[in-house]
């Protein structure tokens, strides 16, 4: 179900508001309600305090509910890491700045709730970006419902890709249930397929799917502009 309150730029000042404590949550069955309830009506809330170890972020997970298992493992850490590294098969153990996005659209069943804690803080960057996908779509039905209705019936394939794995899910962007009340959200801008760069193919099939009409010159162009290595396609660094 939508949460009963959508935000903007005002989280900042609503955050304090939807904090409970790490010693209540973990031994108070109504703390954890409260937590509960604040999620169900804002979609995000926090708990504060929580000790800054693995261990700690995991009881917290279990706390609320059972931890999914995926390719990744079940409760796993993000960090750093070079390129080559055989672990690096996502985005996520970069340094690029990831723009406003969901995880995991590329399984059939994406995750409904996520939980992130940051245990070590690189001292230059790492902002959090939160958009509240229910407050985007109020606008769009009052601004254009052309496009609410496109993002909402147009299926957009999504795809990982590494060594061991491919896995690829269509979603539409704007997820509804049978009554038109919008549910979910599947939006990754990022290549998923591990091949490293955007072509010319990709920017086509993206903008048509928005119902942006191009001619193949003009995408063309697009990728030249940023094409600093004369490859013909976007690669991630010039992509970041």
């Amino acid at each position: 179900h939508p949460p009963t309150h959508v935000w903007g730029s005002e989280l900042v000042g609503l955050l304090p508001s939807l904090s409970v404590p790490y010693e209540d949550v973990m031994v108070n069955d109504t703390a954890l309600l409260q937590l509960l309830r604040l999620v169900q009506r804002y979609g995000v809330a926090v708990v504060s305090n929580t000790p800054v170890d693995n261990l700690s972020s995991q009881q917290v997970v279990e706390r609320v509910g059972p931890v999914r298992h995926t390719i990744y493992g079940g409760f796993w850490e993000t960090k750093v890491l070079p390129s080559q590294d055989a672990s690096h098969i996502d985005s996520a153990f970069s340094t690029c700045a990831l723009p406003a996005h969901t995880d995991g659209n590329y399984w059939r069943d994406p995750p409904g709730l996520q939980v992130f804690h940051c245990l070590r803080a690189d001292p230059k960057g790492g902002d959090t970006l939160l958009v509240d996908g229910f407050q985007v779509a109020q606008n769009l039905q009052q601004t254009d419902s052309g496009a609410l209705q496109l993002l909402s019936t147009t299926p957009v394939p999504f795809q990982h890709r590494d060594i061991e794995h491919h896995m690829v899910a269509y979603h539409t962007v704007i997820g509804t249930d049978a009554a038109g009340n919008v549910t979910r959200f599947s939006l990754n801008t990022l290549d998923r397929d591990n091949s490293g760069v955007v072509c010319v193919k990709n920017i086509a099939d993206s903008m048509q799917a928005l119902g942006v009409e191009k001619k193949s010159s003009e995408v063309a162009a697009m990728v030249q502009r940023f094409d600093v290595n004369n490859t013909g396609n976007i690669s991630f660094d010039e992509f970041c």
